[in-house]
């Protein structure tokens, strides 16, 4: 959806800038800001969000986004490497990570998202029904976009702008069980994690004198899952 992209391109801009050891904060911060592009580009200024909307837009931030890391690469002595991790992602640098950090902010973002999951539910019977009920449109949105940025800033320090992991999970979460939205969200994060950890091995397995990493296994399947996803959504509005 774009979200890992803004959070690499904020460390990488930070990283030419020479701010050291801070720039992996600065994650968290561009997850926040392209979450809000894309809440932005997605409808709400139309008045409606739709899946397909947030799918297309994620999709055009990526691009723009990744591109943008691309240049910002190219202008370093090491534009390799870091082209590799801040483009594509992977796991084979993650013990070099601030891990024990990450993992309390990303249990953080995961705390706070389960605790809105009653308000989030009550939104999606839509913005009206929401607010008769009570609830406080931008209070939820907010603390959602504050989740979001702990989650996503959290990965990418450890693992870079992976691809596609965030679409993949939920769509298929939503395939084994309810649909209510708590435990859809623990089952959409443990998929996502396995879905990563295969992605990884059978990247380093596919070659036996290389590797490939994490973020291009990802981003072939969420390819194929995507182009599903997209299909699944015109026939639903056809019928």
């Amino acid at each position: 959806m774009g979200i890992n992209a803004g959070a690499g391109l904020a460390v990488v801009l930070g990283a030419l800038a020479g701010l050291g050891a801070g720039t992996i904060w600065l994650a968290f911060g561009g997850a926040a800001l392209t979450t809000c592009a894309l809440i932005l580009f997605g409808g709400a200024r139309q008045g409606g969000i739709g899946p397909a909307r947030l799918a297309l837009a994620g999709m055009a931030l990526n691009a723009f986004l990744i591109s943008a890391i691309t240049v910002a690469v190219l202008v370093s002595a090491s534009a390799l490497d870091e082209y590799r991790f801040w483009v594509i992602g992977s796991l084979g640098d993650a013990a070099s990570r601030p891990l024990a950090a990450m993992a309390v902010t990303a249990l953080s973002g995961a705390a706070l998202a389960l605790l809105l999951t009653p308000a989030l539910e009550t939104l999606a019977l839509g913005e009206e029904a929401a607010v008769g009920l009570g609830q406080n449109l931008w209070r939820i949105r907010i603390l959602s976009l504050a989740a979001i940025a702990l989650l996503s800033g959290a990965a990418v320090n450890v693992a870079g702008p992976i691809s596609f992991i965030g679409l993949m999970a939920p769509h298929l979460a939503r395939a084994f069980g309810t649909i209510a939205l708590r435990p859809l969200m623990l089952r959409a994060g443990l998929i996502g994690a396995t879905t990563l950890i295969l992605c990884d091995v059978a990247g380093r397995i596919l070659l036996p004198q290389g590797e490939i990493r994490a973020g291009t296994v990802s981003a072939v399947l969420g390819g194929l899952v995507f182009v599903a996803v997209v299909r699944r959504i015109r026939l639903e509005a056809l019928s």
